[in-house]
């Protein structure tokens, strides 16, 4: 199981803020495809402040009501290659899980397969590389 605890050593203790034009569009994109509470979250995501959790992106929300009636604490997560390989079914890739407690926003996790440094950050990347998943 992924914790989602922040590690101390790992926090870069950025304040809360606006979202920035990157993290809005990667949301959206989670937010586009279908499933229960897909709307509240959406409506949560246009005024949710943000930080960075660590060095590999994660963001933690403050988000609002209306809450949202989900049934898994991920409800929406997608995934993308950063190495510039061949495409193959075994590289690793970059996830991206939207994490839901007590139906608010909580975190988009943000993590590679196999540890290794992210070449290309999760709000830089085109979306049209992010293939996105619903659980």
């Amino acid at each position: 199981m992924i914790s989602t605890a922040v590690d101390p050593s790992d926090s870069v203790n950025e304040p809360w803020r606006a979202l920035v034009p990157g993290e809005v569009a990667v949301l959206n994109l989670l937010l586009a495809t279908d499933f229960p509470g897909r709307s509240e979250l959406a409506a949560q995501a246009r005024s949710a402040l943000a930080r960075r959790v660590d060095q590999e992106g994660s963001l933690r929300f403050q988000a609002d009501v209306p809450r949202a009636g989900v049934r898994v604490r991920v409800p929406v997560e997608g995934h993308y290659h950063d190495d510039g390989s061949a495409p193959g079914p075994h590289r690793p890739a970059v996830n991206l899980l939207l994490h839901v407690v007590d139906g608010r926003l909580h975190e988009l996790e943000v993590y590679k397969d196999d540890g290794s440094v992210i070449r290309i950050q999760p709000f830089a990347v085109s979306l049209a590389e992010i293939e996105v998943f619903v659980n």
